[in-house]
């Protein structure tokens, strides 16, 4: 990290940032990993009125294999940081996709990013029941548990419907929840990969692997079986194995 002889008055700047800027809605959906993540769109459109009203600015700078980030206040003070990474073939496709990928990550760390679950929101607005309390206490209504998670295909969708339930029903329906989580989460990325029959699901796998990158306890055979597909498919891309 580099950063100007005295960053006093940036660090009051990014005080007021703090105090306007929300959290940053999870609006884009990784279909191979089951999760949620907030796209660069989202982050440039919740800090642009913060960063514009303290006085602050965010310049990132593209450098050979990396990126360089810049936070600059009007007095001159600035902080700045470079992030890392090395496409495994120089195609415009894999660079492009590895910038945008920096370029959220950086934004995130360098202003210290909150991002909100979109399954919050969810939770935030639970059904609303007109049966009074005594009339649902002398003819409970049982739901067939079961079948409703049985119609989730992904863990996102199946919390978004848990969600829905008031305490009794979550008490009740926690049992079954518990193990649809666990045979929905057997579905596995190389499973998903051997399915691939295109470039456009393949770019999509891409993607969401560098989303996931970090957490995946099989990266290596994940890559390696990645990399199989796409020589299969005729195509450019690659994922490093380690």
């Amino acid at each position: 990290m580099e950063k100007s002889e005295n960053i006093n008055e940036l660090v009051t700047a990014l005080v007021g940032f703090h105090k306007e800027v929300g959290k940053i809605i999870k609006n884009s959906k990784n279909p191979f990993f089951k999760s949620s993540y907030g796209d660069l769109n989202s982050y440039l459109a919740e800090i642009k009125e913060p960063l514009f009203n303290n006085g602050l600015a965010v310049i990132q700078l593209p450098i050979t294999n990396g990126l360089t980030t810049l936070l600059t206040h009007t007095s001159g003070q600035f902080i700045s940081s470079t992030m890392e990474m090395i496409p495994t073939k120089n195609t415009p496709q894999e660079q492009g996709s590895a910038l945008t990928y920096m370029r959220r990550y950086s934004l995130a760390s360098i202003l210290n990013l909150n991002a909100e679950d979109d399954d919050g929101n969810a939770a935030s607005t639970p059904q609303k029941t007109n049966v009074e309390p005594r009339e649902s206490k002398k003819n409970p209504v049982r739901l067939d548990y079961t079948a409703l998670a049985n119609k989730c295909d992904t863990i996102e969708s199946l919390k978004k419907w848990f969600n829905t339930l008031n305490d009794e029903q979550k008490k009740e329906a926690s049992a079954v929840v518990k193990n649809k989580k666990k045979e929905l989460s057997k579905i596995s990325p190389i499973e998903t990969i051997n399915k691939i029959s295109n470039e456009s699901e393949l770019k999509s796998m891409y993607e969401a692997i560098l989303q996931e990158k970090d957490t995946i306890e099989n990266y290596i055979d994940v890559a390696n079986a990645f990399n199989k597909k796409a020589d299969e498919l005729n195509s450019e891309l690659n994922l490093l194995p380690f």
